[in-house]
């Protein structure tokens, strides 16, 4: 599609997104092959020196590109002992590569503009959305694009972007998938004028598919690829019952809703399917907090990092796994 990279939308809590580094629990660069872009390439064969010969030692190149020779422990190799990279400290932050520069961040490209956001993958990213206390804004406004299906796809959004805070969020979900549907018919039907009223009025919309079962999330998450210990350990804890659903945590089930429904609704401008971008943001909120149910069942409490952690594991596990995506999006 055409766009403007100058035209850049995002959520308003984007601008506070800043890599933690050697402070996260976790890693970014460790347990994925680290892709190496075409100019990176180019700039790592031109280094000398000590750095060179690890460089020209720590990269192959086959079928899917270039990327970095993990260690045994799936690190990557410049990744030292102390979380924090050899190459960034010997060369600076513009020796990193696209991926490296990049990450968490993610992109949907329009005809008009560029949305941008921050992945629930990431930990500092994880608690800035949980965290937020007032519902998504995505900023600067902007029209609708002239483009009448993503003009549609839009509308849609923002209109499940309110829904979604109207009430208990799983309820508020249930309306958000009854109007997708809804909605999905009239674009088939290329009702634009018909989705421009119905998102007009989303306030008064008063259906609700289903509930999806807790059984049925357990049975969609069972089904996907492991993506490590800690995923096979969670899924056998919730097929297995060990998990607690009797607790609030309204305002982070809000902001998860707000982000998956963002960051997922544009790429029904490729496959055209707005339903299961809807069920997918249910389907996420009622797996994360399952997972946060998981960790009470060992806790009295469940703490901000407990929330970043079952958020995490998810957007690692799903998110962050094609094949795990397609098989969500094909079940629910």
């Amino acid at each position: 599609m055409k766009n403007d990279e100058n035209s850049l939308c995002f959520p308003d809590y984007y601008t506070r997104f800043k890599c933690i580094a050697d402070k996260c629990s976790d890693t970014c660069c460790q347990g994925w092959e680290i892709c190496i872009d075409k100019h990176s390439l180019k700039k790592y064969r031109s280094v000398g020196g000590n750095i060179g010969k690890k460089l020209s030692e720590s990269i192959i190149t086959d079928g899917d590109g270039a990327h970095f020779i993990l260690t045994d422990n799936e690190r990557c190799p410049f990744l030292n002992t102390s979380n924090l990279c050899d190459l960034y400290i010997a060369l600076g932050e513009g020796s990193l590569c696209g991926i490296c520069t990049d990450h968490p961040r993610f992109r949907s490209f329009l005809s008009d503009r560029t949305e941008i956001g921050v992945g629930l993958c990431c930990e500092a990213a994880a608690e800035i959305i949980l965290t937020e206390k007032k519902p998504v804004h995505i900023v600067p406004e902007m029209h609708f694009p002239e483009n009448a299906l993503e003009k549609a796809v839009l509308q849609i959004r923002n209109a499940l972007l309110k829904l979604c805070g109207k009430g208990e969020p799983l309820t508020a979900l249930r309306k958000c998938c009854a109007l997708a549907v809804d909605a999905q018919n009239m674009l088939a039907e290329n009702d634009f004028a018909g989705i421009s009223e119905l998102c007009a009025n989303f306030s008064k919309y008063k259906f609700a598919v289903e509930e999806i079962s807790e059984e049925e999330t357990i049975a969609v998450l069972k089904a996907m690829e492991s993506i490590s210990p800690e995923w096979d350990e969670m899924t056998e804890k919730l097929a297995n019952g060990e998990y607690k659903t009797d607790f609030s945590a309204e305002n982070e089930m809000q902001r998860l809703a707000e982000y998956f429904i963002f960051r997922h609704f544009p790429e029904a401008l490729l496959d055209g399917d707005i339903v299961s971008k809807a069920y997918f943001a249910y389907f996420g909120v009622l797996s994360v907090k399952m997972f946060w149910g998981a960790y009470l069942c060992e806790k009295s409490t469940l703490t901000l990092r407990d929330k970043i952690n079952g958020a995490k594991l998810f957007s690692k596990g799903v998110e962050y796994s094609e094949e795990n995506m397609q098989r969500a999006y094909s079940m629910l």
